[in-house]
Parts: C-alpha cells; structure tokens; sequence
C-alpha cells in the first residue's frame, strides 16, 4: 500500500460503499450463486468495520458455487509466496524453484516480446521493474 494516504482513503470509502451495497442486494449474489472471496491479508486493514464486511460477505456466499467473484486486497504475491513456503516443510528450499537462484535475478530478457512481467519468474524478479 505505497499509496499517499488521501488516495488510499478515498479507495477505502469507496470500496466500503460498494460492498455496502452487495450487502443490501445479496438477492443478486443468491440468485447466480456467486461466492465472494477476497485474497490477501485483510488484517492489514485498519479499518476493523471494513475487516468485518469482507468477512461477513465471504461466509454468506462460501456455499455457492456457480460462480466465484475474487477480489485482491491488501494482495502481494510476494507476501503470498513467502507465506506458502513458510508453512512448508523445512527441507523445501530454493532448490526446489524451477529456477535455483537464491536472491533476485537483476534482468530478465523475455524473447517473446513481453515487456510484462506478472506471472514469469514472480519470485525471482520480485521488486524489478
């Protein structure tokens, strides 16, 4: 969240706002059956209000399962990474990445033309721009 804190503020309210909304409406969410999950570590929200309405909605849709609506929050898939590979077993290591590089590559050259990097070596290049 390296946002200035108007803009980040003003995101919040209205993210608020808009789950207010579903909140109110569920009908829509019943009707199709759509499950909403939010992925990242909403602890990290100081907002515990708006904690509580992330929850709330997940545990009224968990059962349906026609659709699944998946929204990022507070969502690093370097956080993401490091937390998988924390809850693993102790001998699992750098070894076992397809590529054996223990700190971050510093350039990638993609041959395919692809300037993005989202989703290519996200562990090894993480924080390269």
């Amino acid at each position: 969240m390296n946002r200035p804190k108007a803009e980040i503020e003003g995101l919040l309210s209205l993210f608020r706002e808009k789950l207010n909304d579903i909140k109110i409406n569920q009908e829509v969410l019943t009707k199709n059956k759509i499950r909403i999950k939010f992925i990242g570590d909403i602890h990290l929200l100081k907002d515990p209000e708006l904690r509580v309405l992330l929850i709330d909605l997940m545990k009224a849709t968990e059962t349906y399962d026609e659709y699944e609506l998946n929204i990022c929050v507070a969502y690093s898939s370097t956080v993401e990474l490091k937390s998988a590979l924390s809850n693993m077993p102790t001998d699992t290591s750098y070894e076992n990445l397809h590529l054996d590089v223990p700190s971050s590559v510093d350039v990638v050259i993609r041959t395919s033309g692809e300037i993005r990097l989202s989703d290519f070596l996200m562990w090894q290049v993480k924080l390269r721009h």
